[in-house]
């Protein structure tokens, strides 16, 4: 910066000398005391016009193409001129020159070399070891040992390097939310220009952890001992460290500093944008409709999402007015995915789907305000203009059948049911059970195709816990029924892999069986183990699925799973006295599509693994039954 302002370079001089002079007076000198206070005034004034160096240099149209090279997006290992074309078409000798200094300042390593004559061991090999310091590992510069060159370690390390700052920081919270990072340095006596390079490092949480950090980045360069930061975030532990650089080098960051965080609490996530349908899929005979929605959050969020909550639910009539809320379904999605699947939905209908997105701050949920989507399940070639409507026989009422959701009143638990402009309550309904809903449409022509749908009920424990006022589950009046004991043991498994999917069956017994009557069934729940919580340092919850099994049946076939994927089964009893005490086994899916059935890592107590096949079977029989 000396051409740009012969100042500085003055300024420079007279303070090395007066420096050099400094040693020379004793403290009876009458002359000292006037020498320290023309170096105190002179460093105050080199301090001043290194600070404006960097500001009044980004805003000069010559010396601002001198930090263009200084950009992290630069790849030095590419020739500087074609790099300085790229940005500076014309009259580019400056970047070019910038360029080039700091090619060199990578490539030579700070430090000397020592005298050939002093290389020993593996160093004074006669052999071409190295040719660029950048080969060597850590300190290490290539030397010359007097017929070759190796990786030897420097002498002089540190000469004409500025010393580090102190390490203790200092922070202030200022009114327009940026934070002041400042410090002192130690009294540096330098021809060359220091910058300070501050870096920082965060992790997400209720209290600070330097396992669950980022990697340190850099987040300012200063020629001033102070750096405003504007992208500070609540709910997340900062920690900064500072390093004095010129040309010479550095002698590295100070220590890491406290822990600080700001004032403001963490905002709630945004609405998620860019809600779609990116794929339907017709099942067979085009009655069933898979649905998948996608859509995008910013990913630099105060606290990351921990889930998403979907909801969707049927319009009905001509007007397109959303079905009552109690025949909403919902759904739950990890965090980190940004898809779900709408599984079962019904052809030639409209839909409305809800999703807000959930984060975590300690115990306290932060949402954000609901997305909302319509979409409607018609068949591409039925929604072009002119195309003809799908014939409909008569009698017939064409996929109209459904279920809400179980709720308790008047003393019973309770459903509702719709089809078409109709719906009617099924009263008296048992708790953890599951039903099957038969449609039978009668027309003048005979009976036409009756629809059908299942639905689960809700344990009374469940119940209970939601409602403010108390109930009474079976069992309760007079005698309580003893608390159940009972467990799932000897857990097993067979896996089966299909074009990327895997289906899963698993089977059990009961330690300690229950009576029949006391015996309700048994609440099966399984979900995909992430890590996304534990990086994240919030608690290790698990976006689950669960459903409820009759007593007679133990064994629970799950499809749609992923391969080489782990997974965490749990398995309850339920009784009359509640639920027993859960059993809980992780597996990990098979890596490959297998010819064969795959064995997870379950401990297996049978010698005899069951038939994916017959097991199918063995369901449809045992739900034959059970309607019968």
């Amino acid at each position: 910066y000396t051409t740009a302002c012969p100042l500085l370079s003055l300024v420079i001089i007279l303070l090395t000398v007066l420096y050099s002079l400094l040693p020379l007076y004793t403290t009876d000198c009458p002359l000292l005391s006037l020498v320290i206070t023309l170096l105190t005034v002179l460093y105050s004034l080199l301090s001043f016009q290194n600070n404006g160096s960097l500001g009044w240099c980004q805003n000069h149209r010559q010396c601002a193409k001198c930090l263009e090279p200084c950009k992290a997006s630069w790849d030095l290992k590419s020739q500087c001129r074609e790099l300085c074309e790229r940005s500076i078409p014309k009259k580019h000798w400056e970047c070019v020159t910038s360029c080039e200094f700091l090619r060199s300042v990578v490539a030579v390593k700070q430090g000397d070399c020592p005298a050939p004559e002093k290389a020993s061991g593996f160093a004074a090999a006669c052999v071409e070891g190295c040719e660029e310091d950048r080969e060597c590992s850590a300190q290490k510069k290539c030397c010359s040992n007097g017929c070759g060159h190796t990786c030897q370690p420097p002498k002089n390390l540190n000469k004409g390097a500025p010393l580090k700052p102190r390490k203790e920081l200092s922070f202030e919270e200022l009114r327009s939310g940026q934070m002041e990072v400042s410090w002192s340095s130690r009294f540096n006596v330098s021809a060359e220009p220091v910058i300070y390079v501050v870096q920082r490092r965060w992790n997400y949480g209720i209290q600070p952890s330097e396992d669950a950090a980022t990697q340190w980045e850099v987040v300012a360069q200063t020629t001033e001992e102070k750096a405003r930061l504007a992208d500070i975030r609540a709910g997340r532990w900062y920690q900064f460290r500072v390093a004095a650089v010129n040309v010479h080098g550095t002698r590295g960051f100070t220590t890491p500093s406290r822990h600080i965080h700001t004032k403001k609490d963490p905002s709630g996530p945004p609405a998620p944008s860019e809600l779609m349908v990116s794929n339907v899929t017709f099942g067979p005979g085009g009655r069933t409709v898979s649905v998948r929605l996608r859509w995008s959050i910013p990913s630099d969020l105060d606290v990351p999402v921990h889930h998403y909550k979907v909801s969707w639910s049927w319009a009905t009539g001509s007007t397109g007015a959303t079905a009552p809320p109690k025949t909403k379904r919902r759904k739950m999605v990890n965090g980190g995915q940004s898809y779900v699947e709408l599984e079962s939905l019904r052809a030639k209908r409209s839909y409305s789907v809800e999703l807000q997105a959930v984060s975590y701050w300690g115990q306290t949920p932060l949402k954000s305000p609901k997305a909302t989507l319509h979409f409607n399940t018609q068949h591409r070639e039925e929604q072009r203009p002119g195309a003809r409507p799908v014939p409909v026989s008569e009698g017939l009422i064409p996929d109209v059948l459904d279920v809400g959701t179980p709720f308790y009143q008047d003393g019973q638990l309770q459903v509702r049911v719709y089809w078409q402009r109709s719906t009617g309550i099924l009263p008296g309904l048992l708790f953890s059970c599951k039903y099957r809903v038969n449609l039978q449409p009668l027309g003048t022509k005979g009976r036409a195709q009756a629809e059908t749908t299942f639905f689960f009920t809700p344990s009374c424990a469940s119940i209970r816990a939601k409602s403010p006022k108390h109930i009474a589950c079976p069992g309760q009046e007079g005698t309580s029924p003893p608390k159940v004991l009972s467990k799932a043991e000897n857990l097993t498994a067979s896996f089966m892999a299909h074009k990327g999917n895997v289906t899963a069956v698993f089977t059990w017994e009961v330690s300690a069986p229950l009576p029949p009557r006391q015996l309700h069934g048994f609440q099966v729940t399984w979900a995909e183990v992430t890590s996304a919580s534990r990086h994240n340092n919030l608690p290790n919850s698990l976006i689950s699925q669960s459903q409820i099994l009759p007593p007679e049946r133990n064994v629970l076939v799950v499809s749609g799973l992923q391969l080489a994927t782990l997974y965490s089964l749990e398995i309850q009893v339920i009784g009359a006295g509640g639920e027993g005490p859960a059993t809980t086994k992780t597996f990990c899916t098979p890596d490959i599509s297998p010819v064969l059935q795959h064995r997870p890592r379950l401990r297996n107590h049978h010698q005899h693994q069951p038939n994916i096949e017959a097991l199918r079977d063995q369901l449809t029989r045992a739900d034959q039954t059970a309607q019968n």
